[in-house]
């Protein structure tokens, strides 16, 4: 039964969109769900201690990843094997395991942080761990051109450790606790779900791999995992200015508020994940006009629904906000809407990223991130300048000289093949 749920599609397309869509949608909605359960459960203290816990893990995540899922997706032409990929993960989660042992020691040496607030942070890694095997088939299956299988293995996961979180904490009202239980079901059931996806599923079943060639698929993600990282951290520089210079309640605050930029981020991803393979196969067919179309077509939507929910985020937000997390948000409606419009520019410059990834301009993507990671270095000026919305200011100044760089280094991308193509014709 588990087997014909995963595999089986009377249409392979549409059930790869709605399936995408729910995985989109439970993903975002785990984060949310959890702060949401430890503020209402715990209490603010405990709440900023698991907000900067997430952060720090998804770093680390960065690293499991590699970047490695949009390469795989759009590599259309099979340049690697299975195997391949298979190894690249296996490294590159090594190196995220390596990574996370060497901060947390460096961490508990400075004294930096409590030993339960390191626990936190290893267990939240530990759960990040089991996202980066899911990320490994969810882009073996979209590549393979069966999304809606890693689309479904990936909600029903997520639906089920959210729940079982929630339901340790009320059970236990322990934080680490309730974290293991989850990290002990994630896992186990991901075991299951592959098992069993693969069964009667697995095109490269019988694939190799040669040790060079894996040595070069790193090397050809590394500056989409340089991106990748550089974008987490900008996305995380508020949380570690709040905190290096406020307080674990500021923390709290912060990622609650931040909760509605996941909304804007989600609706955004939803409309362009199903057309990474889509706008790939316009470029390499060099069908430009469709291409253009699209990012046009595509930056215009986020531009609509950034601005729907900017005027009900100021308007009814923060009220919805404290009703769900328990905690009294009042007095926070300006880094609200801050933080919302700053969401619309999130979502337009990951947008311009995976666009630029399409085009195989990752390095230089990289570049220019870097420019800004610099830039958001300076989280603990704002932080101590204006507080709270100090930071949230930060967020938006950030994306937005993002999505100015990597929006324009697209259209001189496409304008230079454009002309090119032009030129050929004319000769």
């Amino acid at each position: 039964m588990l087997n014909r749920f995963l595999t089986t599609s009377k249409n392979v397309e549409r059930s790869s969109y709605l399936w995408n869509m729910a995985a989109s949608i439970i993903s975002a909605a785990q984060s949310v769900v959890m702060l949401f359960g430890v503020s209402n459960i715990l209490g603010a203290e405990p709440t900023g201690i698991f907000s900067i816990a997430t952060a720090q893990a998804f770093i680390f995540w960065t690293i499991g990843c590699f970047g490695v899922r949009r390469f795989q997706a759009s590599d259309v032409n099979r340049l690697f094997t299975q195997r391949e990929y298979i190894w690249s993960r296996v490294i590159t989660a090594g190196l995220m395991v390596v990574s996370a042992i060497v901060f947390l020691f460096y961490q508990m040496m400075r004294g930096t942080y409590d030993s339960y607030k390191l626990w936190v942070i290893v267990l939240m890694v530990a759960l990040r761990l089991v996202d980066v095997i899911d990320d490994f088939f969810g882009g073996y299956f979209q590549q393979t051109g069966r999304l809606d299988i890693g689309s479904r293995m990936t909600t029903v996961r997520f639906a089920v450790t959210t729940v079982v979180f929630v339901g340790a904490l009320i059970a236990t009202g322990d934080l680490l606790m309730s974290l293991l239980i989850t990290f002990g079901v994630s896992l186990g059931l991901l075991g299951v779900l592959v098992v069993v996806a693969l069964r009667d599923y697995d095109p490269d079943r019988k694939s190799t791999a040669q040790r060079t060639r894996v040595v070069q698929l790193l090397r050809a993600c590394f500056p989409l995992f340089l991106s990748t990282f550089m974008l987490m951290y900008i996305n995380n520089s508020p949380r570690y200015g709040i905190d290096a210079v406020l307080d674990e309640t500021a923390q709290a605050n912060f990622g609650l508020i931040y909760m509605p930029v996941f909304i804007i981020y989600l609706l955004a991803s939803l409309i362009f994940n199903p057309l990474i393979y889509k706008m790939s196969t316009y470029w390499l067919e060099n069908q430009l006009k469709a291409f253009r179309r699209s990012v046009v077509v595509v930056s215009a939507i986020i531009a609509g629904v950034t601005l729907v929910c900017v005027l009900g985020g100021v308007t009814v937000g923060l009220p919805i906000l404290s009703w769900m997390s328990g905690l009294d948000l009042s007095g926070l409606t300006v880094e609200l809407g801050v933080l919302l419009l700053a969401g619309g520019v999130i979502a337009l410059s990951t947008y311009f990223t995976t666009v630029l990834t399409i085009m195989r301009r990752q390095t230089a993507t990289a570049w220019m991130l870097g420019v800004v990671t610099v830039c958001s270095l300076s989280a603990n000026l704002w932080a101590s300048w204006l507080g709270v919305l100090g930071v949230c200011l930060l967020l938006l100044v950030l994306y937005a000289l993002n999505s100015l760089l990597t929006g324009g280094l697209l259209w001189w991308t496409l304008h230079r093949k454009e002309q090119s193509l032009h030129d050929k014709e004319s000769t």
